[in-house]
Parts: structure tokens; sequence; C-alpha cells
């Protein structure tokens, strides 16, 4: 019989616990997910009478669903392809040191630099389409009154249209120093 390294064996039982905790409390409730989402469990009361499918059917037939679903595939695929090109981009101008690359650089950073909380709210106003006319314009459609340009205003993020994309637009612009920072730490 083979003897047991107690530089192997050591390590193990010190991440076991982790090990355990993580069957438990992730792969454990996604299975159990798993299995509630497949049962007739409508109410606060559970009821384990098995469905199969039928709430997946249910699911997919749910106009709202399938309106959520849309938009969280626009908006995915904007932001991850708007993300990327624009961060090659601004990595690309950055790597051709230029003077001043550094100030640069932190502009381009500073929106990851803010919390996601605040960033909404600004974006939140910026995009608000306010009440119409001039005295109810908010944010852009205020700039844009003001410059005589009143037939761009939109309604923004209100707009059934547009409205992912005016957030497509707010998570683009927090997000495309980042993926600059690490398409400028790939390139040098």
């Amino acid at each position: 019989m083979k003897k047991i390294d107690k530089e192997k064996i050591i390590p193990f039982l010190f991440i076991l616990p982790s090990i355990i905790l993580i069957a438990i409390f992730v792969y454990g409730f996604i299975g159990w997910t798993g299995w509630v989402s497949l049962v007739n469990w409508r109410d606060i009361f559970p009821d384990f009478t098995f469905v199969g499918f039928r709430n997946y059917i249910d699911l997919f037939q749910n106009y709202r669903f399938q309106i959520s679903l849309k938009n969280t595939l626009v908006f995915t695929s904007l932001f991850l392809i708007s993300s990327i090109i624009i961060g090659l981009l601004l990595a690309i101008l950055v790597d051709r040191k230029i003077r001043g690359e550094n100030i640069f650089r932190n502009i381009y950073l500073f929106p990851m630099a803010i919390s996601f909380v605040v960033t909404g709210v600004v974006w939140r106003w910026l995009l608000n389409p306010g009440t119409g006319g001039i005295e109810g314009s908010i944010g852009i459609n205020m700039l844009l009154d003001k410059l005589g340009l009143s037939f761009l205003k939109s309604g923004w993020y209100t707009d059934p249209k547009i409205g992912i994309k005016a957030v497509v637009i707010a998570a683009v612009w927090q997000m495309s120093g980042y993926v600059m920072a690490m398409y400028l730490a790939g390139i040098r």
C-alpha cells in the first residue's frame, strides 16, 4: 500500500471546508433552483408536483418575457461590440506614445472609477426626456433646445425604439476605458 504524502494531504485538508461550502451553497442551490423550476410551485406554499418543462413553455410564450429577452440580447450584443471596438481604438491611440499620454489614459479610465450608482443617476438625468417644451426639457434635450436643434430631441430611455440603445451608451461610456486598459496591457 502506498504511503500517504503529508505534503499533499495537508493543503487539501485546508481547502476542504471551502470545497464543501461551495458544493452546498453554490452547486446545491443551483440544483435546487433547477428542481423547483420543474415543479408546480407558484405560490408562497410549496407544491412539488412535477410538471416538467411546462413552466419553461409558459415562460417563453409570455410576451413580457420575450421583450425582456430581446432587450437583453440587444443590450449584450451592442454593449460588447461597442466596448471592444472603442476600447481597441482608444488603446491604439494611447499606444502611439503621444505627448500627455498619462492624462489621456486617466481621462479614459475615469468613468470606470466612478460608482455604477453615480453613473446611473447622472445618465438618467442626462437622458431624461423631460415634460416637453423648452421649459420642460432636461439634460441633453435642454442642450438641443438651447442650440436650436429641437428636432433632434428624443424620449431617450422612455422611447421603446431607442430606449435600450440609450442604456448601452451609458454602459459603453463607463466600460470602454477598462477595455482600453486591457488592450493596452496586451499591446505593450
